[in-house]
């Protein structure tokens, strides 16, 4: 007796086991090439975070550093160091008591695109869409020893994209 069915008795079964388990491996390829497409995006946005986070530490250290270059009869000089007036005719210094209260250091501000109200860090080597820009804001508090400044620098800076964006705030502490 012969148990094999013979070619006129098949119906295709592997044929369409085969076309099934074709189109299981082809939705798994295309979610794993869609995971691996997220992921490079998810990479690229860090690298972007990244850049623009250390373009901001490098203008936070070159204010800082014009801080502790600077004489000390520069503090009192309200032209170097203004107490009022327009934000925009500072140069980014802003003198003791100046009204910043009111002053918006977000990154979607407007105060980082006004001409003449910031410093900016030239550095050809930061991987940045701008300059980051930066305001140092001279604030001794009544309790600290005139000996002792204190200094709040905010720092805005871009990624490669201008989109990605970081503000960083800081306080230092300059002795005489």
């Amino acid at each position: 007796m012969n148990s094999t069915p013979s070619m006129a008795c098949q119906r295709g079964a592997a044929l369409a086991f085969s076309l099934i388990l074709l189109l299981i491996l082809t939705v798994l390829g295309a979610s794993s090439v869609q995971s691996t497409l997220l992921d490079e995006k998810m990479a690229a946005n860090y690298r972007d975070r990244d850049a623009a986070f250390q373009a901001a530490e490098a203008a936070l250290r070159s204010a800082e550093n014009l801080i502790l270059n600077a004489a000390t009869s520069d503090f009192s000089d309200a032209t170097k160091w203004p107490t009022a007036g327009s934000l925009s005719s500072t140069g980014g210094f802003l003198g003791l008591n100046y009204p910043d209260g009111g002053i918006d250091y977000s990154a979607d501000s407007s105060i980082w695109t006004t001409a003449g109200s910031y410093q900016t860090y030239d550095h050809p080597d930061l991987p940045a869409a701008s300059d980051p820009r930066f305001i140092i804001k001279y604030e001794n508090q009544p309790s600290v020893s005139p000996a002792v400044r204190v200094f709040k620098i905010t720092v805005f800076a871009q990624g490669k994209s201008a989109g990605t964006r970081v503000v960083l705030r800081s306080f230092y502490e300059r002795t005489n």
